[in-house]
């Protein structure tokens, strides 16, 4: 599957900066390349609010086990806040795109934010000002929040190794 990845990335590199690649051209030269790979037996996607389009449905149902009706999957995303591509402020839009592609997921609202630590909060707050109880956490405990700045590309890349091992060693 990275070699399809690679594939579509390397016929298209100059044209990211096109507005369509990411909307049509990425998924649709991604669903011809796939049609040559192994399927997933499951799919997880985070940040689903970005890829469900007809164009992003349809390359995952390609890569999917039984498709995206009789397939297992599993999506995540926050349509009310953070869609940067599509605007599902209208809910209806997103029901009749699920709709007209046979699928009926199960959807739940999270009320409780865990994915950010007390520490982020906290650093979002000094940081932005009051950003609301949105983001607000469940008091979940983590290490004090180092801010890293950089000159370049390069120095920014060493931060980040490094600062990942230290991570991954505590």
């Amino acid at each position: 599957m990275l070699n399809a990845i690679k594939t579509v990335k390397n016929n298209h590199y100059s044209t990211y900066d096109d507005e369509d690649f990411f909307k049509k051209t990425l998924p649709n030269d991604f669903s011809i390349v796939c049609n040559d790979y192994s399927q997933f037996d499951k799919l997880v996607i985070d940040e689903a609010q970005d890829l469900i389009s007809e164009e992003y449905l349809k390359a995952m149902n390609i890569i999917l086990a039984g498709g995206m009706v009789r397939g297992k999957w599993s999506m995540y995303g926050d349509f009310s806040n953070q869609a940067i591509y599509t605007h599902w402020q209208d809910k209806n839009v997103l029901i009749d795109l699920f709709d007209k592609n046979n699928l009926c997921p199960t959807h739940f609202k999270l009320t409780k934010n865990l994915r950010n630590t007390e520490q982020i909060y906290n650093e979002l707050v000094s940081v932005t000002g009051n950003i609301g109880t949105k983001y607000a956490t469940s008091h979940i405990p983590g290490p004090k929040v180092d801010h890293l700045p950089y000159k370049d590309q390069e120095e920014q890349k060493e931060k980040l190794v490094k600062c990942i091992s230290r991570l991954l060693d505590d």
